[in-house]
């Protein structure tokens, strides 16, 4: 009979795995990180420049606010009129944000583009609802870097459906 035997070998050192790659490798793998959501890695970036937790929206007066998210869904229901929907996650929470036509005409390259977004618009509330009707919108990941935040994890780009793609 044929000797079948490998020599034994040892495994190389590696570095040990960053959060951020660790976030990057689940949401290529699986699209989401179940022990931390992406925005989080963001979080003090988006204080910096001002925005406000999702979570903490239910509390603010109606009026201009910022936020920034995952862009979870984009609704464009052909019975809107050319209005956009789209569900934006941070860490926090889910709030909706609506661009009337004239913004998602402006606006739509931006958005189909990237997957984490800021958003700055106007905070409206009817009871529980809590909407936010964007006036601008910009990439997360580009305005976070411009304050000290992180770059996007390489896996993370490849989160969302297949018109959300990229993140920076």
């Amino acid at each position: 009979p044929m000797d079948l035997r490998l020599p034994a070998t040892e495994a190389p050192a590696l570095p040990a795995i960053t959060e951020t790659e660790r976030i990057g490798d689940a949401y290529a793998v699986i699209g989401l990180d179940a022990r931390r959501q992406v925005v989080g890695l963001y979080r003090e970036a988006l204080a910096r420049l001002g925005a406000v937790p999702n979570a903490g929206l239910a509390s603010r007066r109606p009026g201009r606010v910022r936020i920034g998210g995952l862009v979870v869904t984009r609704q464009h229901p052909m019975t809107a009129r050319g209005t956009v929907f789209l569900a934006l996650e941070d860490e926090t929470g889910m709030v909706n944000v609506t661009l009337w036509p004239d913004t998602w005409a402006r606006l739509r390259g931006v958005v189909r583009r990237h997957a984490l977004l800021v958003v700055d618009g106007e905070l409206q509330r009817e009871g529980e609802v809590v909407n936010v009707v964007a006036r601008e919108v910009g990439p997360l990941v580009e305005l976070a870097t411009t304050v000290g935040g992180p770059a996007s994890p390489d896996g993370v780009r490849q989160m969302g459906h297949a018109g959300m793609r990229r993140l920076g």
